[in-house]
């Protein structure tokens, strides 16, 4: 494999973490970066933009943060963090920044891979690869500008959130903010934070949003709700689940379902699909923070809801005290002059900003001859999320919503690598389309047509089943005790179930250690 050669567009998490796979693997690495440097989404990002997943767990398993970071790290720590992962692993050498891929073509020459067109800043030329790889990742694409009527004759600023760099402009004395999800929680909050410090008493802030959703707290009595929740086994538990778990870590097949456990899962869909359905719970409402009578509170279960952003600190009391005017179910339905008018025929004056926090159209380069329109929700569904049957010699990385991003991302390029290898067979491509629409099917039962859907998968869901795919065990804590009695050690069952997993149970070359080990094993078998 030494002489064979990976492409890959973009140098963000998922274009580094890959570039770090492949080089460890001995292929040759290009990355193409359309930034003056590596950070992906996060360099491009506004000023003041933070991580809502805590710094405790966005991080790859082997190269902690270097430095000390705030509790959920901010733009500036985020980009020092990947420039020094990517200088430490040796791979900042192999990336050519300014450089946008325009053209993903078939080769020339008949061989396997894909021939690229980039364009930098002095020149076009083309390259081509054994394999590329797309780490242009789910939050790429160009900003969802609506067209406004009137907007034209505005004698403000009416600008998206990606392109507000003078952060002056939030200091102005009438300011709306429209969205309802974390880039518009965030502008919030800087705003009132500028009002207070420079005692702009006269400024009026607006935050108008077609929809409220769940805001999950970023702690609750100390702890951080959105880490220890979904972060534990405990919370997933099940009988069945664990007995396959532990065939699992002993290379056991799993045993064929039982007509009992057949109808045990169809009543637990059952169960989740009449969740969503029950009326809001009471406790639920204190629980995060909420009000009864506030006009931000959600009026729907959150079993619907297919994601969830935090809260920012204070907000909900800047609504509460009128310092931000809430305007939920409502949207912008022309401009006047300085006027803008809402939906339900409200009109705010003396408006000088308008920021749009409308999130982005996804717009990624796709090789020649495949459709657009298998981008959807915002991504594009895969198998394993990270290859499409239909698109040879080719896959996309970074294309997971969640928590353990980090840990996902890694663990998707392990498992890539696997395929490449030959250790893992991929089923045909048949098999891997129905998987396909079985997902798309399952997210849109519970999403819809929710921006970036197609990339949510649940946390330790997907990790087990990567790890089993990898023939390794997913019970990783136990995997770490093996020595200690493993599964019969009654302590580390507990740390199975109540500790919280994080990128040190999926730290790189461990994992590729167990792989590597478990390949052998099915060597000698055979």
């Amino acid at each position: 494999m030494s002489e064979k050669q990976v492409g890959i567009i973009g140098a963000g998490l998922a274009g580094l973490v890959a570039a770090r796979h492949f080089l460890h693997a001995g292929w040759t690495v290009a990355l193409f970066e359309i930034q003056a440097g590596v950070g992906g989404i996060w360099r491009s990002s506004y000023s003041f933009a933070k991580l809502q997943s805590p710094s405790s767990i966005y991080y790859l398993g082997e190269f902690p943060f270097p430095k000390p970071v705030d509790e959920f790290a901010s733009k500036a720590q985020l980009e020092d963090y990947f420039a020094a992962y990517a200088d430490h692993f040796g791979i900042t050498k192999y990336i050519s920044f300014n450089s946008k891929v325009t053209k993903i073509q078939k080769r020339p020459d008949n061989k396997k891979g894909w021939r690229l067109t980039v364009v930098d800043a002095e020149d076009q030329y083309t390259r081509d690869f054994d394999f590329v790889i797309s780490a242009q990742g789910l939050f790429s694409g160009t900003p969802r500008i609506p067209d406004f009527k009137g907007q034209e004759s505005f004698a403000g600023t009416i600008i998206h959130s990606s392109q507000l760099k003078d952060l002056s402009l939030l200091q102005k004395p009438t300011t709306i903010v429209v969205g309802a999800c974390k880039t518009a929680l965030e502008f919030l909050g800087k705003r009132v934070h500028e009002i207070r410090a420079r005692n702009l008493e006269l400024s009026k802030t607006y935050w108008i949003f077609r929809r409220s959703i769940w805001l999950i707290p970023e702690n609750f009595v100390g702890l951080l709700v959105f880490k220890w929740r979904t972060s534990k086994r405990i919370f997933s538990f099940s009988w069945n689940k664990l007995r396959s778990l532990v065939r699992w870590h002993y290379q056991l097949p799993d045993l064929p379902k039982t007509k009992h456990e057949l109808a045990e899962i169809a009543k637990a869909h059952e169960r989740e699909l009449a969740e969503r359905t029950k009326p809001i719970s009471q406790s639920l409402i204190y629980f995060f923070g909420y009000k009864p009578n506030d006009a931000f509170l959600p009026r729907f279960n959150l079993a619907k809801q297919c994601d969830a952003d935090l809260q920012t600190a204070g907000l909900f009391d800047s609504v509460r005290s009128g310092v931000v005017d809430a305007k939920p179910n409502l949207t912008i339905q022309s401009f006047d002059g300085t006027n803008v008018h809402l939906s339900n025929a409200e009109t705010i004056e003396n408006v000088d900003v308008v920021i749009l926090a409308t999130g982005f159209s996804q717009t990624m380069l796709l090789p020649d001859g495949i459709s657009g329109s298998l981008i959807e929700n915002g991504g594009i569904f895969l198998y394993r999320n990270v290859v499409h049957p239909e698109i040879e010699d080719f896959a996309f990385i970074g294309m997971t919503a969640g928590l353990h991003i980090t840990a996902a991302t890694s663990m998707a390029c392990h498992w890539l690598l696997a395929v490449l290898r030959g250790h893992v067979k991929l089923p045909s491509k048949e098999k891997q389309l129905k998987h396909i629409q079985a997902r798309r099917v399952q997210h849109k039962e519970k999403c819809g047509e929710q921006e970036y859907g197609a990339g949510v998968v649940p946390n330790l869901v997907y990790l087990d089943q990567i790890c089993r795919d990898l023939k390794i065990s997913p019970l990783r804590k136990i995997a770490k005790w093996n020595k200690w009695g493993g599964v019969w050690n009654p302590i580390v069952w507990i740390l199975e179930l109540v500790q919280s997993y994080g990128p040190n149970d999926y730290v790189f070359l461990e994992v590729e250690a167990e792989v590597d080990e478990s390949w052998r094993t099915q060597k000698k078998e055979f």
